[in-house]
């Protein structure tokens, strides 16, 4: 399966567990992110792929991110030491890292719970030829 067609069957799949998420307003907390460059690695990949991917064998990080290939190991690690410790005092990111967490559970439970549904998605995708739109409907 091609890239492509793996991100149309997560978005597939994500679509029909839409109404399985849990909902956390950013809008409640009235504090600022103080370190909004963080804030915003956080709200865009996620605390917990964000720490994945800080961690990553040297050598899988700089094939999978060519362009960031000069980050070495120690780096990294000094990033996420800097990513950890906001994390300990802004509500706000912590708020977004437990959003994700929790969207994660929802995911990885609805994809056990509704194997069905999971199954009938996956086969659609592998009966339509490549090269073609694929569609985004799935029947359980």
């Amino acid at each position: 399966m091609s890239p492509k067609e793996t991100d149309n069957v997560l978005l597939e799949l994500t679509s029909a567990m839409q109404n399985c998420e849990r909902s956390f307003s950013l809008d409640e907390i009235t504090e600022a992110c103080d370190h909004p460059d963080i804030g915003e690695l956080i709200g865009v990949l996620g605390y917990d792929f964000l720490v994945e991917t800080l961690e990553l064998d040297e050598r899988i990080f700089s094939s999978e991110y060519p362009e960031l290939a000069s980050l070495n190991v120690d780096a990294r690690q000094s990033i996420r030491k800097l990513v950890d410790e906001h994390l300990k005092h802004c509500q706000r990111c912590q708020l977004e890292a437990e959003r994700d967490r929790a969207w994660r559970d929802d995911f990885t439970r609805f994809l056990k719970t509704e194997k069905g549904l999971v199954k009938n998605i996956l086969k659609e995708k592998r009966a339509t030829p490549r090269g073609k739109p694929r569609s985004f409907g799935a029947t359980p």
